[in-house]
């Protein structure tokens, strides 16, 4: 019995060490790393406002307010900032940076909007589980004209509502300031 107490024992310590150790690893390669990955989601926004309005100069709008948990048709979602888009002294449109989840995943995506409605859209990061299809089924075609936004049925269709739904909150969004004015 004394025995089985020695080698319980020791199998804790081991494996305590271990799990102490990983956690440090973990922890060192967050703290070297930090940097980078913010670094590069601010690439990957830079890329996709240059994909929503090519050539414009964009400046976020410092009074907007973040908003977390919009209830739309399927989803919530979240509205995290909104971006004047200008060529030269020209206003061109807005772009809202939104965020939403569903059981697939998490997608964050920039969403352009003008007088005439939701223009393009582009993803910052999509971590769907088919995201692949979403991005070519979908958002491609909607962004060529080849799809509207409320036919969502292409493969990803969860996918595609979360889309929809986060397009919508940011027109929604800039409809209310356009008649606020």
């Amino acid at each position: 019995m004394k025995e089985n107490v020695k080698i319980y024992l020791r199998a804790a310590i081991v494996l305590s060490s271990i799990g102490a150790v990983s956690a440090g690893v973990i922890g060192a390669v967050n703290l070297i790393t930090k940097d980078r990955i913010a670094q590069n989601e601010v690439n990957a926004t830079n890329k996709a406002l240059a994909d929503i309005y090519e050539n414009a100069s964009f400046v976020e709008d410092s009074e907007f307010e973040k908003q977390e948990g919009v209830q739309m048709d399927n989803f919530k979602v979240n509205l995290l900032s909104r971006y004047e888009a200008k060529k030269e002294e020209e206003l061109l449109g807005f772009v809202y940076k939104t965020s939403g989840k569903n059981s697939y995943g998490e997608i964050v995506m920039l969403v352009g909007i003008n007088e005439q409605g939701i223009g393009r859209i582009s993803f910052v990061s999509d971590t769907q589980t088919y995201g692949s299809t979403l991005e070519d089924e979908y958002l491609y075609k909607y962004n060529n004209n080849k799809r509207e936004l409320d036919d969502v049925s292409c493969g990803a269709t969860y996918g595609a509502k979360l889309v929809k739904d986060m397009a919508k909150a940011a027109e929604n969004d800039y409809l209310s300031r356009k008649e606020g004015k």
